[in-house]
């Protein structure tokens, strides 16, 4: 799945290596210690999905997809990873996606990771959904 990108924004980046945020709105806390909280939002942002069987973005366009549109937001309270406190990233989607046939989906995607001060990785969960809601 990609977020914020249309396919054809896609295949531009796969050609020129260009990335944009499009709409969704970012922030930033730098603070003393060091670290770094991040914030991404969108409403209404661009959603694409397709299934594989490897993870090369820039590989067969003519797979089967799905595209539509959702809200997104995540939220990661040491971007860099400092160490200065215990790492903790959140992101939720959730929108509309439609096959190329008309078929219909209610997409939702939630993750959460956490790295503690010592640099282990002490979770990580990434719900991936797609309800059919009809035609």
């Amino acid at each position: 799945m990609l977020i914020g990108w249309t396919l054809d924004e896609l295949e531009e980046f796969c050609a020129t290596g260009d990335v944009t945020i499009g709409s969704l709105k970012e922030l930033f806390v730098f603070r003393p210690d060091g670290s770094l909280k991040y914030g991404l939002r969108g409403a209404r942002i661009p959603l694409l999905v397709w299934q594989a069987d490897n993870f090369d973005l820039c590989g067969d366009f003519n797979l089967p997809h799905l595209t539509g549109t959702g809200n997104f937001s995540a939220s990661d309270n040491d971007f860099f990873v400092s160490g200065n406190r215990t790492e903790s990233v959140v992101t939720n989607t959730q929108g509309h996606v439609t096959s190329e046939d008309g078929e219909r989906f209610r997409f939702t995607n939630k993750s959460h990771a956490v790295i503690l001060r010592t640099g282990e990785l002490h979770k990580f969960v990434n719900d991936f959904e797609l309800t059919p809601i009809g035609n």
